[in-house]
C-alpha cells in the first residue's frame, strides 16, 4: 500500500508529478500519451534531473488538461495569452528591453481602442 506523501509543487518535476497524479497517470501511461519510449524519461522530469522545454511543457499541459506557464513556473492564469507573456517576460534581463516591451504593449492597447467601432 502506498503511502500519501505530500508533493513538492515549487518545482517543474513537482508539478508535473502533481498533474499526472491528479490525472489519474502512471509514469508508464504518461510516456504513452506523450510517445516517450522511456517510462524512466518521466522519472527524470518528475525528479528534476531532466530540464522541461517550452515545447515539452505545451506538449504535457495537453495531456494534463494544464498550462505550460503552470509547468514551467506555476503560474495559475485564467487567460493563456496572459500566462505567456508572464513566462518569456521573466526571460528578459535588461531594464531598457522591459521598457521596449511595455512601450509595444501600449501601443497595440492603443491601435485597438483607436479601431473599435
Amino acid at each position: 500500500m502506498k503511502k500519501n506523501v505530500e508533493i513538492d509543487t515549487t518545482t517543474v518535476g513537482g508539478r508535473i508529478k502533481y498533474l499526472r497524479i491528479k490525472a489519474e497517470l502512471s509514469q508508464s501511461e504518461l510516456a504513452e500519451k506523450m510517445h516517450i519510449q522511456d517510462r524512466s524519461n518521466i522519472s527524470s522530469y518528475e525528479t528534476n534531473r531532466r530540464s522541461v522545454s517550452w515545447s515539452l511543457a505545451v506538449e504535457l499541459a495537453g495531456v494534463l488538461n494544464s498550462t505550460p506557464n503552470f509547468i514551467l513556473d506555476g503560474i495559475v492564469s485564467e487567460d493563456p495569452t496572459i500566462a505567456e507573456i508572464e513566462h518569456l517576460l521573466k526571460s528578459v534581463r535588461t531594464e531598457a528591453v522591459k521598457k521596449m516591451i511595455l512601450q509595444q504593449v501600449k501601443a497595440a492597447v492603443e491601435f485597438e481602442r483607436a479601431n473599435m467601432y
